[in-house]
């Protein structure tokens, strides 16, 4: 196959996972639901964080994540930079409880894949990083317990 084609072969695939993933919604990956798994990076496990399951919900331009929600983190635009077969995302949500600072995401779609790494700034000046990766969830997928 030569270099052109691949190429236009990339985009078709882009094009494809965007309309699956972005269908309903105003962003590519509008109406999609991930299952993730943080892990925290060596830093952050020394200050006691321990590995946790997620799951990150993008609609209306939004995502969220609901086991941050617990600390007051709320749904938050995300941006998106859009490679042959590969969507790239960030985004960043404040705390509405006082003392919880921001979160960063940053992450990668590939198909049904997902990962990145999220910075946890809290007000108090402790950053805690975690590295994610997942797959996009069936429908209404439970979490595991």
């Amino acid at each position: 196959m030569n270099n052109a084609n691949h190429k236009a072969l990339c985009l078709v695939a882009l094009a494809t996972l965007a309309v699956a993933i972005g269908a309903r919604g105003s962003g590519p990956l509008d109406g999609s639901k991930w299952k993730v798994a943080l892990i925290p990076t060596k830093e952050t496990a020394a200050k006691g964080e321990k590995a946790f399951v997620d799951q990150l919900i993008f609609e209306d331009g939004k995502i969220t994540s609901t086991a941050c929600q617990k600390y007051g983190f709320t749904a938050s635009a995300y941006s998106i930079d859009a490679k042959p077969a590969l969507l790239n995302w960030k985004t960043e949500q404040t705390s509405t409880k006082q003392g919880m600072g921001k979160a960063q995401w940053s992450g990668s779609v590939q198909f049904n894949r997902i990962e990145g790494k999220m910075t946890w700034h809290k007000a108090d000046g402790t950053e805690l990083e975690y590295s994610f990766s997942g797959e996009r969830m069936v429908l209404d997928e439970p979490l595991p317990q």
